[in-house]
């Protein structure tokens, strides 16, 4: 991941995110291995408390699973009524 040029790379390959997949990502990779909570990222990722609407957490994840995840490895997990984990490779 290059901060400065909002670029991502996979396996060599570049990975085409939005801005908010790019602050989505960061932030899953700043807190590698740890679980994190939909409110802790509806607050970094879109500076809202958890009342607002929590959709955009799962929406965003799906697209980002999308672009990162290769058949035979899962980098996003989702902790059932906790949040989600990206794994480390």
């Amino acid at each position: 991941m290059d901060e400065d040029s909002l670029e991502v790379w996979r396996n060599g390959e570049p990975i085409r995110l939005s801005a908010t997949e790019f602050k989505l990502l960061r932030f899953m990779m700043i807190n590698e291995e740890r679980v994190i909570s939909k409110a802790q990222i509806l607050s970094y990722v879109w500076n809202v408390d958890f009342a607002s609407d929590s959709r955009n957490v799962e929406i965003y994840v799906h697209y980002l699973r999308r672009k990162l995840n290769l058949p035979d490895e899962q980098l996003i997990r989702t902790i059932r009524g906790v949040g989600y984990q990206l794994r480390s490779q």
